[in-house]
Parts: C-alpha cells; sequence; structure tokens
C-alpha cells in the first residue's frame, strides 16, 4: 500500500528493467519514506506460463542490473552495503537455482543448446559460485558412479608396441627380389 503523496512523485516505472521494475521501484520508495513489515498477506503473486518472472534467465539479468544502480546509495554505510551485498546473494541464488534447473531442462533437446549457452554465460556472470558449485556436484557424481564395459576389452599397455611391430613384420616389402637365371656352367 502506498500514500497518494508518494505516487504523485515516485510511481513510474524503469522500462530499462522491465523485469525487474517493480522492485526498482520499490528500492526508491524506501529511499525516501519509511516502510512498516507486518506479518499478514496484503497481496498475493500470481504466476502463468507466460509470465517474466518464469524466465530465470531474464529476472537474474534484470535484478542485478537494479541491484547495481544502487551501489552509489549503499556505499554512505556499512549496515547498507551489508545488507545490498546479503540481497544481492539471496537474488542470484534464488533466480541463478531456477536457471541451473532450466539449463537441465532445455539441454536435452539438442535444437535449444544455442538457448542453453546463453543462460550459460548468464549464469556464469550473475552466479559464478552457483555454476561452478553445479558443475563441481555434476563431475563428482559423475566419479562415483560405474564406467559401464563394453564387449571388447582395451589393450595392455605392453601390447600396444608389439602389435605395431607385428604389423610392420607381416607387411610385404617394398623391394622386389630377383632371382637370378641359373646359366648351367
Amino acid at each position: 500500500m502506498f500514500r497518494r503523496s508518494m505516487c504523485a512523485r515516485l510511481m513510474r516505472f524503469d522500462s530499462a528493467v522491465d523485469a525487474s521494475a517493480d522492485y526498482e521501484l520499490y528500492l526508491r520508495i524506501v529511499r525516501e519514506f519509511p516502510i512498516h513489515g507486518h506479518s499478514a498477506i496484503v497481496a498475493e503473486y500470481r504466476l502463468h506460463g507466460a509470465s517474466m518472472s518464469r524466465n530465470a534467465s531474464l529476472m537474474l539479468t534484470s535484478t542485478m542490473q537494479v541491484l547495481r544502480a544502487q551501489r552509489p546509495y549503499v556505499s554512505q554505510r556499512r549496515s547498507y552495503e551489508r545488507a545490498f551485498q546479503q540481497g544481492r546473494r539471496s537474488w542470484q541464488g534464488y533466480y541463478g537455482e531456477q536457471l541451473i534447473e532450466q539449463i537441465a531442462e532445455q539441454a536435452r533437446h539438442p535444437r535449444r543448446w544455442v538457448q542453453v549457452g546463453a543462460m550459460v554465460a548468464v549464469l556464469a556472470r550473475y552466479y559464478p559460485r552457483g555454476l561452478a558449485a553445479r558443475l563441481a556436484r555434476t563431475l563428482l557424481q559423475r566419479n562415483d558412479r560405474p564406467r559401464p564395459r563394453s564387449g571388447r576389452q582395451s589393450p595392455d599397455v605392453d601390447e600396444v608396441p608389439r602389435r605395431r611391430a607385428d604389423s610392420k613384420r607381416r607387411q610385404p616389402s617394398r623391394t622386389r627380389e630377383v632371382a637370378e637365371p641359373d646359366v648351367g656352367l
């Protein structure tokens, strides 16, 4: 809920961060007006298939842009800086983990790999810790799995040179031996 006096001055959305314009507005309001929180639910947020909020890549990018724009305001006090860092980590984790799940789902479809590459780039830029942690978990899980054996066994290291030597011996000579004629002397 907003007071009418505040709405006239601040109620404009920043179209540059369309997906997080409401968040940017709330941060502007907090800088100029006192706020109060309470435990009662006063609003509901409806998500549907076409909601921008379901696009974790878009939301992570735009939320980080909004937060970056807050830098000049938080450098004034340590408590603001701590709150800023906590908020940044919170949004990175929230949208970053959603993005990781979306990447895992999309990567199953080869025709979507270009889109997956773009999503991974967003993740690397805005949530590198989460990306690194997920890669490490995936690699560790793969190393713990038993490897499937094929019907053919790989040769021992000692066998490889001997096979090469054998194959050279079996090849026909490139020079021709010519028998001398028997002249009968």
